[in-house]
């Protein structure tokens, strides 16, 4: 039994409870070999005795303990002591958000974007280190000075997402914000945090889950099964971005999500005033996404502007514009008449011999195989533009495929680099000749299929 006063591992000495849950309990100590005051996270008896879990609760805290970001919550130490299993954490000042959003009800706008923001930006960081959060809820988000986020409970988080919704209720206590592929059993990915994050950002904005129910499982069901209510049915004057925020987050398909936490922060990056609109950039066929950080509008004071001069004038630039590239453009044919041509891709600046400028670059190697968001992220970087072409493909989705001009090509500076992008296989049309029943659809959409 977990009493005050208590010196764990012969080092931090507990002294006032500050949460309980499921999970365990988490106390204010003392770290008494270098003075300063921690969180120790006690996990509970009911999960103490079960010798898989513990196995896999030291791993990942040895991975959380590796995460060093300003909006996660740092580990510390990780100990056993007698029968007794904990972790030592940072120490945050202040409340969590779900104390925040019971004391104080919905946010603006304003604050919960910069919430949901920093979160994502915390769960971006552990996504890139390969560890997934699996329980974000407010719970988990802690609110400091200054709306200062830290997260908490990596370490735990991976090890019970293990867990059926039946067998120890952990994970029961969190089926408000569970993803539907983990309500269903099915393999997680960063995406199942973000739509967790999602389905924060909905509470914040409007006060309440989204889903409700008798039973734990009722809710999970919903969550498998339904769509998230759009943001305007209860909060009409919401910014269109931010609706398409919570609606890409919150996805019934992991795929037409953001990627992971780092996407869905440069999603965040929006005016939330109502005065923009998210630009959706272009994807499959009735799929919208935001990966990347939407254009911002600026809208023109119609007192002072009449809307048809400006289109006059708009149209009188535009027009003088390319009056001025289509000379700029003939002018350097006619200087370069008597030049051999070299460029064996003129978009992408690439030529077909040795470059003839000193500022020819080569295209990176190690773009094919990755991720379309990583890739353009690493072309950008390195002041190359980038282009995006969706192919079919055997290859799982968002994958690169080819790239054009070839890796390892010489290309000048800032020059273009198409990616193609796989969009999955053709699907196949229905087989009507042979009358084949395939099923009626699950939750996600796919057919079971039932053999002739």
């Amino acid at each position: 039994m977990v009493i005050e006063e208590r010196v764990l591992g012969g080092r931090y000495r507990l002294q006032r409870k500050v949460a309980s849950g499921a999970m365990g309990v988490v106390f204010e100590a003392e770290d008494v070999t270098l003075g300063r005051r921690v969180a120790v996270k006690l996990l509970s008896e009911s999960l103490s005795s079960d010798n898989t879990f513990i196995e896999r609760f030291r791993r990942e805290a040895r991975s959380a303990a590796a995460l060093s970001h300003p909006n996660i919550a740092s580990v510390f130490d990780y100990g056993e002591d007698e029968d007794s299993f904990y972790i030592v954490m940072e120490l945050v000042e202040g409340n969590d958000l779900a104390e925040v959003l019971k004391a104080q009800g919905p946010l603006s706008p304003e604050r919960a974007t910069r919430i949901a923001r920093q979160t994502a930006d915390a769960l971006g960081h552990a996504h890139a280190a390969d560890l997934i959060h699996r329980d974000v809820k407010p719970a988990n988000i802690l609110i400091a000075a200054g709306d200062r986020v830290k997260v908490t409970d990596f370490g735990i988080a991976r090890a019970t997402s293990d867990m059926s919704l039946t067998a120890t209720g952990s994970v029961m206590g969190t089926a408000h914000y569970l993803s539907p592929e983990q309500a269903s059993g099915e393999p997680v990915s960063p995406r199942s945090d973000v739509y967790s994050l999602g389905i924060v950002l909905y509470e914040m904005l409007t006060g309440n889950v989204p889903f409700t129910g008798d039973n734990m499982v009722a809710i999970a069901t919903r969550h498998a099964s339904e769509d998230v209510p759009s943001l305007k049915e209860s909060q009409p004057e919401t910014a269109d971005a931010l609706d398409e925020v919570v609606r890409t987050a919150t996805a019934k398909d992991p795929r037409s999500r953001f990627a992971d936490g780092a996407s869905m922060s440069r999603a965040l990056q929006i005016d939330v005033s109502g005065a923009e609109t998210a630009v959706m950039p272009g994807g499959a066929a009735g799929t919208q996404r935001l990966d990347a950080q939407p254009t911002r509008a600026l809208p023109l004071p119609s007192d002072r502007w009449n809307t048809q001069r400006v289109g006059r004038v708009v149209v009188g630039v535009a027009a003088l514009l390319l009056l001025i590239s289509v000379a700029a453009g003939l002018a350097r044919l006619l200087d370069r008449k008597d030049e051999p041509v070299t460029e064996a891709s003129p978009r992408a600046g690439i030529t077909a011999s040795e470059p003839a400028a000193d500022n020819a670059v080569a295209v990176p190697r190690g773009l094919l195989g990755m991720f379309f968001d990583d890739a353009q992220a690493r072309l950008e970087s390195e002041g190359f533009n980038v282009e995006r072409s969706d192919v079919e493909s055997e290859v799982p989705e968002e994958i690169v495929v080819d790239v054009t001009p070839p890796q390892g090509a010489d290309v000048t500076e800032g020059a273009t680099i198409t990616l193609s992008v796989s969009k999955g296989p053709k699907t196949a049309a229905p087989d009507k000749k042979h009358g084949k029943d395939k099923g009626p659809k699950g939750p996600h959409g796919k057919g079971k299929g039932k053999k002739d």
